[in-house]
C-alpha cells in the first residue's frame, strides 16, 4: 500500500508542470488584456484573475507565481482565455514527448545482474567538511569580491516584478473605475519601474495600458507613440501572443484620429494574428473594430458583416461586456438604415447592461449613441438632452475624447424647429 501511494505521488508530480518564463509573462499579459477588454470594474483582484482563468484563487496564484499545476488544468485555463495550449509553454524538462503518454505507468527497474565487464571505480571519499567548503567558499568569495553579483543584485526581476505587477493592477483598477488622474500616476510609475529594470515584456504591458489611458483622455498622438514602442518591444522579445492586442489598440486610436486607411491595415493584421493564435475573444474585438472602420467609411454592408463575424466568434454567454459594446455599434448601423425602433431597442438592452455593471464611462457612451440615433430620426430636442447628459458623464470620468465628441455633435445639431412650431401653434397667430 505504501508503495502504491508513492507511485501515485510520483505520477502527480509528473503531471504537474510549470510554465517557462516567456509563457508565464505572455499569460499575465493576456490576462491584463482581457481584463481591459472586458472594461472590468474595480481592482484587478485575485478573484478577477481566477474568474478569467476559470480556476480557483489558490490554483491561479500558484500558476502565476510560476509553481507547478496539473497539465489538464493548464489546458482548460488556456481554452478559457481563447488560446491554444502548446507543450512548448512548459519548461524544457517537462515537455511531454509524442511517444510518452501523460499518465505513463511507473518505470520498472530491470532486475538483471550487472554485466561482468562493467567497472565502477570508487572515488576517494571526502569528508563532509570538505564538501561544504568546496561549495560555500567560492560563493562567499564571489559575493565579497564582486558585490554586484550578490543574489539581490543578480535577480532584479525577483525584487521588482511583484511591485511592478501590483502597481499595474492598481492602475488598471483606477482606469476602469474612471479615476483617470489616479490611474495616470500609477501607470506612469509602472512604466518608470519597468524601464529601470529593463524588462522588455513588462515595459510593453505598461506602455500598452498607458496608451489606453492616453487614448481615453483624448491624447491620441501620445497613445499611438506608446503603442508603437510597445510593438517594438514585443518584436524584440519575440512575443506573438501579446502583439495583436497592441496592434488592435493602435488601430482603434488611428480610427479616432481619422486615419482610417492605417487603422484598417493594422486591424486586419491583428484579426489574422488572433485567428492564427486561436484567440476567439481577440478575433471578435478586432472584427468589431473593423466594423466601426467600415461604418465610418460609409460601407454599411461591410460593417454589418464584420459585426456579425465578431458576434459569431465570441464564446456563448462568456463575454457580455464585449457583446454589449458590439450591440451599441450595431444600433448605429440600424439607425443609418432608418430602423430607429430597432436601434432604440438594442440600445435599451445595452444601457441596462452597463447600468447593472455601474460603469459610468460606458453609460456615457450609450447615451452618446442614443443621442446620435435621435438626431438622425429628427428628434433634435431629445438628441440635445442626451448629448448634454453624455457630455457631463464623460467629463465626470475624465474622458476628454468622449466629452469633445459630444460637444462637437451637439453644436452640429440644427435648430429644434419641431418644438418651435408646436409652441407657435399653442400661442396662436
Amino acid at each position: 500500500m505504501a508503495g502504491l501511494k508513492t507511485v501515485e505521488r510520483k505520477q502527480q508530480r509528473k503531471r504537474a508542470v510549470q510554465l517557462n518564463d516567456k509563457a508565464l509573462e505572455e499569460l499575465k499579459c493576456v490576462l491584463l488584456q482581457q481584463w481591459q477588454g472586458k472594461g472590468g470594474v474595480g481592482k484587478f483582484t485575485r478573484e478577477a484573475r481566477a474568474e478569467l482563468l476559470g480556476l480557483s484563487v489558490a490554483t491561479t496564484e500558484k500558476l502565476l507565481a510560476g509553481s507547478g499545476v496539473d497539465r489538464a488544468t493548464l489546458t482548460l485555463a488556456y481554452k478559457r482565455l481563447g488560446l491554444r495550449w502548446d507543450e512548448s509553454n512548459c519548461k524544457p524538462s517537462q515537455i511531454a514527448s509524442k511517444e510518452t503518454e501523460q499518465d505513463d505507468p511507473p518505470r520498472v527497474v530491470d532486475p538483471s545482474p550487472v554485466p561482468s565487464n562493467w567497472s565502477n571505480p570508487r572515488r576517494p571519499r571526502r569528508s563532509k567538511l570538505w564538501a561544504i567548503l568546496g561549495v560555500s567558499v567560492p560563493v562567499v568569495a564571489l559575493v565579497v569580491l564582486f558585490p554586484r553579483f550578490s543574489p539581490a543584485a543578480m535577480n532584479p526581476r525577483d525584487r521588482y516584478q511583484p511591485k511592478f505587477y501590483q502597481i499595474l493592477r492598481e492602475g488598471s483598477g483606477s482606469f476602469h473605475n474612471g479615476d483617470y488622474a489616479k490611474a495616470k500616476v500609477q501607470i506612469d510609475e509602472a512604466v518608470a519601474l519597468a524601464r529601470k529594470i529593463a524588462l522588455a515584456g513588462d515595459l510593453a504591458s505598461a506602455l500598452r495600458m498607458s496608451g489606453d489611458l492616453e487614448a481615453a483622455s483624448g491624447s491620441f498622438s501620445v497613445a499611438i507613440s506608446r503603442y508603437r514602442e510597445a510593438l517594438t518591444l514585443r518584436t524584440v522579445v519575440g512575443d506573438r501572443i501579446c502583439y495583436p492586442a497592441i496592434l488592435e489598440a493602435l488601430g482603434d486610436a488611428e480610427t479616432k484620429t481619422g486615419d482610417l486607411a492605417s487603422a484598417q491595415t493594422d486591424l486586419k493584421n491583428a484579426f489574422r494574428m488572433y485567428k492564427d493564435l486561436g484567440d476567439a475573444t481577440g478575433t471578435a474585438m478586432a472584427a468589431r473594430d473593423l466594423g466601426t472602420v467600415a461604418y465610418e467609411l460609409g460601407s454599411w454592408v461591410e460593417a454589418n458583416q464584420w459585426f456579425s463575424v465578431a458576434m459569431a466568434a465570441l464564446p456563448a454567454d462568456e463575454k457580455p461586456d464585449i457583446v454589449a459594446d458590439i450591440q451599441g455599434r450595431q444600433a448605429l448601423l440600424l439607425s443609418a438604415h432608418g430602423d430607429t425602433v430597432g436601434a432604440r431597442t438594442l440600445l435599451a438592452k445595452t444601457m441596462a447592461h452597463w447600468q447593472s455593471r455601474n460603469h459610468p464611462r460606458w453609460i456615457a457612451q450609450t447615451q452618446f449613441q442614443l443621442a446620435q440615433v435621435e438626431a438622425r430620426a429628427g428628434n433634435i430636442g431629445e438628441a440635445r438632452r442626451l448629448f448634454d447628459a453624455s457630455c457631463n458623464a464623460f467629463h465626470a470620468v475624465g474622458d476628454k475624447y468622449g466629452e469633445g465628441q459630444c460637444v462637437k455633435a451637439s453644436a452640429a445639431l440644427p435648430p429644434d424647429t419641431r418644438n418651435r412650431t408646436s409652441t407657435r401653434k399653442a400661442q396662436g397667430p
